[in-house]
């Protein structure tokens, strides 16, 4: 039967309201299907807060994906602004200072209209570059980038517009980015009088600054080309060819093979780019006493015809990168202060080329078992390690690098004993070694071996636990300058007399040491002495008459008692002979 009255019973289970549907509520069989229209526009969902969410979700996807399109889009409309200024007018040309002024204010800058499209080809050949992972890939991303810099001022400033299809673009490019990135207008060659360094850091290691002067190794300054005619800021070279800008040189082919940027003539500050990768042929890197900071990019091993490298005296951090190994011409390296840490990588061995190598004075503790590397360097000469973690003991097989001519192992953890086989270093001129952890770890006696060293000039053994006696082989040491033995207690007997056949000795030091007896009198025989100091031993006897009428600058001795009214077991006169006595 038909309902009564005006209201109509619902034609689906939708259509019926809530209040209507209790748990007693019967529904009827014979309702009609929902419309077709009804399905399609509500779908199959059955759930009213399901059907809601579904649909807020779908809203937000769609403002979002909307949102971001716009953001892109409005990204892509400044990009396009930025590198084409002719396309806003003449005001957007000025994008740097100092970097891409007003063509019509150079009267060798190229036309706008060229610059521009010579901009648009570079910037495909430097994503092109990208591509093969040789530029920084967010060269496109920071406005002020020193690639995008380096890139405006080889389109907008200078008017060479090299080809694109040959390299000499690219060490053009990768010159300037370099320059950007580290205050180039700032450094030191362009501010002023090039020719006076700059002070080193200061190093409380009485011991490096003695090595530093003794052994001397070419710095990279002093066997290239440093500052051409041209020597005003890369950024004012427009027109000039690379090869003649200040502390960069070039061989025959106008290749550049030397980048001389060390901090008394460049003044670095920042981080050394993966540009300097591009270098492709650069022999000689130099970028010491500098404030550069960060890893060393990866792509500095790509340069592999490198002869010398130096990077001390920065900030780096990190370890090092076991692609070091590839440097197989690397003659030098000097690794000193550099903030690296953990431990060198076995790959150093295979640097069989290396003539120099300086580490030390790194803070972070740079180390490992150098020596064992040192080993496999047939060519090395020198040898130096001051202040680092570098471990292990001397091995015998260091007798083999005859080319050797200067080594010092000091305030290392290096210990053993002295191998008898150092004594085939015929070219040896310097020896330090000494003040090593723990507890002075070098053991043993000196060899009487050592007496082989004829070219030695510097022999400077402290602080360590060394026994016996001098061996009187060392007065074969004609050429010897400095002979010091201090701090070393175990040593005891006497001086040997043979000390005086060493005619060119000037400084002569032993201190804190068990040798006793009288000092002999052959050493009145040193007239190239300037200086000689005996002192904490058990020297007794009065000082010889041939040693008070050497022309010495200084002579000092325990010859003064603590016990008033007793006689000093070494006697020499202040003023007459001494020029100063120290307390027993």
């Amino acid at each position: 039967m038909a309902p009564s009255g005006d209201t109509m019973a619902p034609s689906t289970l939708s259509e019926m309201p809530p209040s209507t549907l209790s748990e007693n509520h019967v529904i009827p069989d014979n309702l009609p299907p929902p419309a077709e229209d009804d399905r399609r526009s509500k779908g199959t969902c059955r759930d009213r807060i399901g059907c809601e969410y579904s649909r807020r979700s779908r809203d937000f996807w769609t403002y979002a994906i909307g949102f971001i399109l716009l953001m892109i889009g409005m990204v892509c409309l400044v990009f396009v602004l930025y590198d084409h200024p002719s396309l806003v007018g003449k005001d957007k040309m000025s994008v740097q200072k100092n970097v891409t002024k007003d063509a019509d204010d150079n009267a060798l800058a190229p036309s706008r209209n060229a610059s521009a499209a010579y901009y648009r080809e570079l910037r495909l050949a430097v994503i092109h570059q990208i591509h093969h992972g040789l530029i920084d890939p967010y060269v496109f991303v920071r406005p002020n980038s020193p690639q995008r810099m380096a890139m405006q001022w080889m389109a907008f400033k200078d008017p060479l517009h090299l080809p694109l299809n040959g390299s000499r673009w690219i060490q053009r490019y990768a010159l300037m980015t370099i320059y950007f990135a580290n205050d180039g207008d700032k450094w030191t060659v362009f501010a002023g009088d090039s020719s006076k360094p700059t002070a080193l850091p200061n190093t409380n290691i009485q011991e490096e600054q003695q090595v530093v002067a003794a052994i001397v190794s070419p710095k990279l300054s002093s066997v290239v080309h440093m500052v051409t005619e041209n020597g005003s800021p890369w950024s004012e070279q427009a027109g000039i060819h690379e090869c003649q800008f200040a502390l960069v040189q070039c061989d025959k082919d106008d290749r550049v093979v030397s980048a001389a940027w060390s901090g008394d003539l460049a003044s670095l500050s920042g981080t050394l780019i993966k540009e300097i990768g591009l270098l492709s042929h650069l022999r000689h890197l130099d970028v010491s006493q500098n404030q550069l900071r960060g890893k060393i990019p990866k792509e500095l091993f790509d340069l592999t015809h490198l002869e010398r490298l130096d990077l001390s005296f920065n900030e780096f951090v990190s370890t090092i990168d076991p692609l070091i190994g590839r440097f197989s011409n690397l003659t030098h390296l000097n690794l000193k202060r550099t903030h690296f840490s953990g431990q060198l990588p076995s790959t150093l061995q295979d640097l069989t080329n290396l003539e120099v190598f300086h580490m030390g004075s790194n803070p972070e503790g740079l180390g490992g078992p150098v020596l064992n590397y040192a080993v496999h360097w047939k060519n090395v000469k020198v040898l130096e390690l001051l202040g680092s973690a570098t471990w292990g003991t001397i091995p015998s097989e260091l007798g083999l690098l005859t080319q050797l001519t200067g080594i010092a192992f000091l305030n290392t953890f290096v210990s053993g004993t002295i191998p008898t086989e150092l004594g085939q270093l015929k070219a040896l001129k310097q020896i330090y070694l000494g003040s090593n952890y723990p507890s002075k770890s070098v053991v043993g006696t000196l060899p009487t071996e050592i007496g082989s060293l004829t070219s030695l000039e510097v022999f400077s053994c402290q602080q360590v636990e060394l026994t016996g006696t001098i061996p009187s082989e060392v007065g074969k040491w004609s050429n010897v300058k400095t002979f010091h033995l201090w701090n070393s207690g175990g040593i005891q007997g006497t001086l040997p007399s043979e000390l005086g056949r060493m005619t060119k000795l000037r400084l002569l030091w032993i201190f804190d040491t068990e040798i006793s007896g009288a000092i002999p009198s052959e050493l009145g025989l040193l007239s190239d002495a300037s200086e000689m100091k005996f002192h904490s031993t058990k020297l007794e006897g009065t000082m010889p008459e041939e040693i008070c009428d050497l022309p010495l600058q200084s002579l000092s001795a325990d010859c003064s008692s603590s016990v008033e009214g007793s006689t000093p077991e070494l006697v020499c006169e202040v003023g007459t002979c001494c020029s100063e006595c120290y307390s027993t």
